[in-house]
């Protein structure tokens, strides 16, 4: 039973099926349940509905994928091999089309929040007692140019200095934001096989704080023995003037480095910026933004090649 007042802009849409699918009963209506005695009139049929459990209705829009595309509803795209949907406009499909296809399945995230907790123990060398003065920064840091970091937390911001390099040697926690811009490079060190983390997030405040910026000619520069740096941000933030990730202006214009993962936030990424891999509750991408997704990479759906795996197995400091 639905009992609504009258709202010329806000109503629903019943369907009468006539062929009385539903044996146990048929549709009928009335002016006034509530009223004592009310008659009840049958439609002549069942009544037609559909219901949203939650959830929100998935799109693909102005973009060039070139391989399948999954989605709710497609629109001014170009995709290079299959589309499934269930609605499509101005859009170029190179292979099979299959309209009326289910909406794609919520999956769960590959990182979950325990395993993000897990390293930033880490990085705070945190053995189980708490974490280390020595493995913790009070307040905004901006590292030396040509110096390393980590395994170290940060309770502040965490600003990588223009025009230079910094080494990534440990997983790295900060609670307030990630920034660079103008010319920065943040490498990982070059005979690592396995990746390190680069985590924002403040537990005590993930809607303000926990963000990533990177901005004008930034490059994530990975191992050149195969590890990848992993970039996190736990921030809620799903607005795009001030998303929980921000790639822009000309991050690794040349090569596509590195992995960005948002825990639920938005992932906004534009203007001359590439990634080996986004995965995030949202992603935005505008003007030549570019993912090369790689084969044994985190994301458990790429089934093509091994699962891929992040490990602090141990760190050490230097001088």
């Amino acid at each position: 039973m639905i009992d609504v007042s009258r709202d010329d802009d806000n109503y629903w849409v019943w369907g009468k099926d006539s062929t009385g699918g539903y044996p146990s009963g048929t549709g009928k209506y009335t002016k006034d349940w509530t009223k004592s005695g009310a008659v009840w009139t049958e439609v002549g049929g069942d009544l037609n509905f559909k219901t949203w459990m939650g959830g929100i209705i998935t799109y693909i829009d102005d973009a060039w994928i070139g391989v399948d595309a999954h989605a709710n509803t497609i629109t001014d795209s170009n995709i290079g091999q299959d589309a499934y949907y269930q609605y499509i406009e101005n859009t170029t499909v190179e292979g099979i089309e299959y309209p009326g296809s289910p909406d794609p399945a919520t999956k769960d995230l590959p990182i979950s929040y325990a395993q993000i907790q897990d390293w930033e123990a880490a990085a705070c060398c945190d053995t189980g007692t708490g974490c280390k003065p020595e493995c913790v920064i009070e307040g905004n840091h901006t590292p030396p140019v040509g110096s390393s970091l980590g395994p170290i937390k940060i309770n502040g911001n965490l600003t990588f200095p223009s025009n230079g390099t910094v080494t990534i040697e440990g997983p790295v926690w900060v609670t307030g934001k990630i920034l660079a811009e103008n010319n920065v490079t943040i490498k990982l060190k070059e005979d690592l096989t396995s990746g390190y983390p680069v985590i924002a997030d403040n537990p005590s405040n993930q809607a303000a704080f926990g963000q990533i910026e990177f901005n004008n000619n930034v490059i994530t520069q990975d191992a050149l023995a195969g590890g990848k740096l992993l970039f996190i941000a736990t921030n809620k933030s799903s607005s795009l003037s001030n998303p929980s990730i921000w790639l822009h202006n000309n991050i690794n214009k040349d090569l596509a480095q590195s992995i960005i993962f948002s825990l639920q936030g938005l992932i906004k990424v534009e203007n001359n910026a590439k990634f080996n891999e986004i995965t995030g509750y949202g992603i935005y991408l505008a003007n030549n933004a570019e993912i090369v997704y790689e084969q044994g990479l985190i994301n458990s759906s790429f089934s093509s090649g091994p699962g891929g795996g992040w490990e602090v197995a141990s760190w050490k400091e230097t001088e």
